[in-house]
């Protein structure tokens, strides 16, 4: 899924209004969707805005956590770094 849509996405799980009109065929386009919902869709741009924070930092947190980890003394190539005597 691309990254964009996840903020739509945790929405829509979320909302039990937006939840209950999602359709059970797997092959239910998203477009078509929010066509025959556009009154929904408008209630939920505000909350898919106030989404957006929460979504990103969930998925910039292993990133992060990574990045943190990969960037340790010692924990790459290259000398450690040990102290010297």
């Amino acid at each position: 899924m691309p990254y964009i849509y996840a903020p739509i996405v945790a929405t829509i799980a979320l909302y039990p209004n937006a939840r209950d009109t999602l359709s059970m065929n797997v092959t239910t386009k998203f477009v078509s969707w929010a066509t025959t919902n556009s009154d929904l869709r408008l209630s939920l741009q505000p909350k898919i805005a106030g989404m957006v924070p929460i979504v990103n930092e969930g998925l910039l947190s292993p990133l992060g956590t990574t990045l943190s980890h990969s960037l340790a003394p010692g924990s790459g190539p290259g000398p450690s770094a040990q102290p010297r005597p």
